[in-house]
Formats: C-alpha cells, structure tokens, sequence
C-alpha cells in the first residue's frame, strides 16, 4: 500500500471526504453504544417490573439494539473499506485514529454480548431474574435490633449532590410506560372477566381499577418518575442543598392579583457554574418553582412573565440571617410530609358491614401473614421513630403496630386490629379517629362479597387499596389480587395494575403495593380540594 501525499489536491480532494465520513460513522457507532449501555439498564429494569407477559416488547428491544447496531458496523466497514480502495496510507493521521476506534469499538461490542447477542438468549423468567438479585429491603434502617444507636441517623433526604429537575427524567421502561412513545390510557370500572369482582363496580363518586388496560399515543403530560415513585423532583430540598450556607439574596413579593412570592436566587462562583442549573427557586401559594439562572440582566423580567407578575410592583429584599433559618424550616415542614406516611389497614371479613370492620378482634392466619409481609412488627412503647399519630408512651392505642422504612422514607401503618378494642364503645372511635383520617387504606379482604366504598363514611379516606389472597390449584407459592378504588376527584396514578391483577408475593409485589400506596396519596396532594388547603397552610 503506498503512502498517501497530502500535498496532491486531487487525492487530497477524493480521501479527505472519506475520512469525515468515517469519522462521522465512528462518533455515530459511539452514541449507539452508549445509547446500549443505557437500554441495556433500563432491559433489567423492565424485566424486575414486568412478568413474561410483556415479552413481546421486549423482543422488540432487542430487534431494535441487534439491526442498530450491525447497521453502524456495516457502515464503517464500507466507509473502510472505500479508504483501502484508494491507497490510504494507514499512518495518515486522521485515517490512522479512525481506524483504531472502529477497533476499540468493536472489542466494546464483543464484550457486550448480553446486549447484542439475543439469538442464543434465553429470557429470564421474572422468578428467575429476581431469584439472582439483591433484596433492596434488607437494611440496617428497617431492623431496629440490629441499629447501632451511638452512631448517629442518617437525614432522610436524598444524598448530595443532588441533580436539578433537568435530569430527572421519567423512567421509560416501567409499568407504567411499557411502550417508549406510548402513555397508558386505562378503562376504568370494568369487570374483570373470569374472576368475581373485588370491589363493587358502578359506585357513584368513586373509580373502580382493576387491571383492565388499553393504549393510545401520548397526549397528556407523563407523571415523572424516579424508583416508581411520581414527583420525585418534589423530595429534593433544594434549598438546602444549593441555597443554604451560600451566598443568594431572598426576596419578597406581594403582588394584590397573584398573592404573595418568596425567590431566592443563588450567587455562584465561578467555580459552582453547576449551581448555575436550578439557581432559582420561586415559592408561590401553591408550590415551588425551579428555574436555571437567567442573566442578570433579564433575570427579574424573565421571573415575572414566568409567573404572571406585575412588573411594576417593588421586590423587597431580606437580608436578616434569620430569614434563611425560617426557610430552611418550611422546606423540612414540606418535605417531612413527603418522607412519612401512614396508611390504614382494615380486615374485612365476608359481608360485614362498616361496624363490623372496625369491631373485628381477631386476626385469621391469612391477614397476620399479609402484614407481615408488609412490614414488621415493633414496639410502640418508646418508638423513636414516625409514630403517625399512635401513642408511644402510655398505650392508648396499643403495644405494637406495622412500621417499614422503604428508600430513605418511614411508613406507619395503622391497622385496625393492632388498636385495642374498646368494650363500651359500639364506634369503636379511637380505631377510626386514626383509620378514618387516613388518605390511603388498605383493606384485606376475606369471602366473596365485592367491597363497597360507600360504606366507609369519612371525608378523609380517598383511596382504597383492596387485597385478598389468590388460591392455585397444586401451587405452593401464595398470590394475591388487588384492585384499587379512588374517589373520582383523584387522577388515575401509577404502577397501574395489570390485566389480570394476580401477583406471585414476593418483594417485587410489595415494591409495587408501596409505590401504589405513595403515589395514592401524592396524586391526593394534586387535587384541587388538598391544593386549597395547601394555599391556606402556606399564607
């Protein structure tokens, strides 16, 4: 092969171009396998929430990665090849570093044959993938006998640093988004076809779920996911993280149309340009806002048209130290809603009435092995932690309750039966002065009387999360079935249930009953009659 000479126009004319292409090929071969790597993530991701219905998507992933990426090879082949046709010096600079990456690659992609080989790639059943999996509930967090009380607890907030909404994108292989450019659209109070109903169907004020799904191309805005869990930007305490113990000015608003906003606005250094991405934050009566910060110049001008405010109307700058402690203290007033939890758990036996709910004493078999699956037993008498409510001191309601610490936040259960029972009181008020008040419950089911929501009368009980135990013939796993009824003031809210809603108990059932149960009552703070309440607690 002879040494190709730079210096002849007409060669240089005809190779140069190959090389651009070539090395265009080569940056486009790169993308593709970063591109791999991250659908090889969200793959595992799918197959740990996904049962083998869902196979045939999955297929289609792997037929996607296979044809991508033998086309990009194929093309720096040719692209090569081309180059060897016309006498292309191999020492040439540029062709030189071209032809060492398309090496470098293609050893990337033969050490990547999970991802590209599939032809000889059994799919793991979910048992199969979950068995070889670490259990993401075993922590020291959720044992308290083996806690080791000198050390000091950790904050329930996320680690630092933390990134800016930007990148919290919503997770795309998921339950609840199974296609990539679809967004489910469930039929909702429909009968399940071949199993008696859960939950009484048709009830005026309430939606029914169980499982019944359909799909139509996105339209509506897609919940933001982290973890399964919607809203995950809202657990961020970003002024603590990005704000507090730095330079930023705070000021006050108080427009006579919009209400009243609080904005603090970072000063990075040249050093914290990162800090640049969410070094806004404006505070309304309803919510916080994040915004990049805009240019100096414009910064003001920009805020306003973002929130509708008068222009003209002076902002009042605070400079009094105190005023950074006070914000810090209502962001941990609002975060501490979002990393405690309290859910109600009600035994119902076969067609008992509200009453009878509430007066039940005894537990089946059945229902102590669903809560303990649900969480663990513990202590009331000097419990330290979230308490939602239950007496930890003198035993008013009792000397045990449910309690489960699920990534970094703390749930309560109050379950009926763990509160004591009292002889003289046909109400049975202290049972349902703390079931009654809560936004989500869970109601495990006995008999084949569907549930009905109507007999629980409470303003305070929106959701109901309705589980009974699942028997198969010559099976020695335990399922359940679930179904979900919410008034119809709240939005449907993901992991969405599948059709049919049977689950197999394992940990990955209880990660998607804990994800229901927050993203229940997260969907609640959406609701126009929670956000007026909301307004009036912020002013």
């Amino acid at each position: 092969m002879r040494k190709y000479n730079t210096d002849e126009g007409r060669g240089k004319e005809k190779i140069l171009p190959l090389v651009e292409v070539l090395m265009r090929e080569l940056q486009s071969l790169k993308n593709t396998v970063k591109e791999m790597k991250e659908d090889q993530s969200k793959y595992r991701l799918y197959i740990t929430s996904l049962h083998e219905i869902h196979a045939e998507q999955i297929s289609e992933l792997q037929n996607y990665l296979q044809t991508s990426i033998h086309n990009k090879i194929e093309a720096v082949e040719n692209c090569k090849m081309t180059l060897t046709s016309c006498n292309v010096d191999s020492t040439n600079n540029l062709v030189s570093f071209s032809l060492d990456n398309l090496s470098s690659f293609k050893d990337i992609l033969n050490g990547m044959q999970d991802v590209t080989t599939f032809e000889n790639t059994t799919l793991p059943t979910y048992d199969e993938w979950l068995a070889n999996q670490p259990d993401p509930y075993e922590s020291p967090d959720e044992d308290s006998s083996q806690e080791d009380e000198s050390k000091p607890k950790k904050p329930i907030v996320p680690s630092f640093p933390i990134p800016p909404p930007s990148v919290l994108t919503p997770s795309l292989q998921t339950p609840e988004s199974p296609h990539l450019d679809t967004e489910p659209l469930r039929r909702f109070n429909r009968p399940v076809q071949g199993l008696s109903p859960l939950v009484k169907d048709k009830v005026r004020g309430y939606t029914l779920e169980n499982g019944v799904v359909d799909y139509k191309p996105a339209t509506n805005i897609v919940d933001e996911l982290k973890d399964g869990l919607i809203e995950p930007s809202k657990d961020i305490p970003y002024y603590q993280a990005f704000f507090y113990g730095r330079d930023h000015s705070n000021f006050i608003i108080e427009d006579p149309i919009q209400g009243i906003f609080i904005i603090s606005i970072i000063n990075p250094e040249k050093s914290e340009r990162e800090l640049k991405s969410c070094g806004i934050i404006v505070r309304d009566e309803c919510k916080n806002h994040i915004h990049p910060l805009f240019p100096k110049s414009t910064r003001k001008k920009r805020i306003c048209q973002l929130h509708n405010i008068n222009p003209d109307i002076p902002w009042k700058e605070i400079k009094n130290p105190q005023f950074s402690e006070e914000l810090k203290t209502m962001e941990d007033k609002e975060l501490s809603v979002r990393y405690h939890y309290k859910f109600g758990v009600l035994y119902a036996k076969e067609n008992q009435t509200q009453g009878e709910m509430f007066a039940n004493r005894e537990e089946s078999k059945e229902f102590r092995e669903f809560l303990d699956f649900m969480g663990k037993k513990v202590v009331l008498d000097g419990w330290t932690k979230y308490a939602a409510g239950l007496d930890t001191e003198t035993g008013t309601t009792g000397e045990h309750s449910m309690f489960l610490s699920y990534k970094g936040m703390e749930i309560m259960y109050h379950v009926s039966t763990m509160i004591p029972f009292a002889e003289l009181d046909e109400q049975q008020v202290e049972r349902k002065r703390h079931l009654g008040n809560d936004v989500v419950v869970i109601v495990y089911k006995e008999g084949d009387t569907p549930f009905d929501p109507t007999i629980i009368r409470s303003h305070f009980n929106q959701i109901f999360l309705v589980v009974q135990k699942y028997e198969i013939p010559n099976s020695h796993s335990t399922y359940y079935r679930l179904s979900v009824v919410s008034k119809d003031t709240i939005s449907p809210f993901p992991p969405y249930l599948p059709d049919p809603p049977i689950f197999k108990k394992n940990k990955a059932l209880r990660n998607y009953i804990i994800s229901k149960l927050i993203n229940g009552e997260r969907r609640n703070y959406q609701s126009e009659d929670f956000a007026r309440r909301l307004v009036r607690a912020r002013v």
